[in-house]
């Protein structure tokens, strides 16, 4: 059935959408059924069968190696969860209504969809992920009024300018800190990253 159901996708999806499908609903939705209820036969789930798949689905295991080097697992968001439940939503939507439309061939897989719109709904997701980008952002704000102050002494002194294209210097370790020969060099440009967070 979900061999039928992808082909009846495949001549209006591109190859990496048809792949991502059917690895949300062969592996993520219904091998994970057969794992952990062995013998289903239906896309009729109950209540509490639907409840732990949608749990597993949205958490990942991942072993880690400790400081000791022990190697232990550990749960985090499934990233693509969401789009995963996404698309068995599709399937089962798509599933009743071709069965409205062949009967013969969708009737019998027609079932209940268990994934209720409120269960997309993604703010949280959304949330975490502009934490996630405004900690990069707040992670790569120190060297900015560095480079600031380097281009506008770069356009200004010809010294400087003559230096870095004769004689490239390594940066420091820490991007935001001069390395010593430079900090000799130029002392105005050294005392204005002073004022940088180590």
């Amino acid at each position: 059935m979900l061999v039928a159901y992808l082909q009846e996708r495949q001549p209006a999806v591109d190859h990496t959408t048809l792949h991502n499908l059917a690895l949300s609903l062969g592996g993520l939705f219904w091998r994970d059924l057969e794992r952990h209820h062995p013998g289903i036969d239906s896309l009729h789930l109950q209540p509490a069968v639907s409840a732990g798949w949608k749990q597993r689905l949205m958490t990942k295991t991942r072993r880690v190696a400790g400081p000791n080097g022990e190697i232990s697992e550990v749960r985090e968001p499934r990233a693509a969860g969401l789009n995963s439940m996404g698309a068995v939503r599709a399937f089962y939507l798509d599933i009743a209504q071709w069965a409205m439309e062949d009967p013969s061939r969708w009737a019998p897989w027609a079932a209940p969809c268990p994934i209720r719109p409120e269960d997309l709904a993604h703010q949280k997701t959304l949330r975490a992920r502009k934490s996630r980008t405004d900690q990069r952002t707040r992670e790569r704000l120190p060297p900015a009024p560095v480079f600031a102050f380097a281009t506008q002494q770069l356009r200004t002194n010809p010294n400087l300018r003559g230096h870095v294209r004769d004689r490239p210097t390594r940066l420091s370790h820490q991007p935001h800190r001069l390395s010593p020969e430079l900090r000799r060099k130029f002392p105005t440009l050294a005392r204005h990253t002073d004022i940088l967070p180590a």
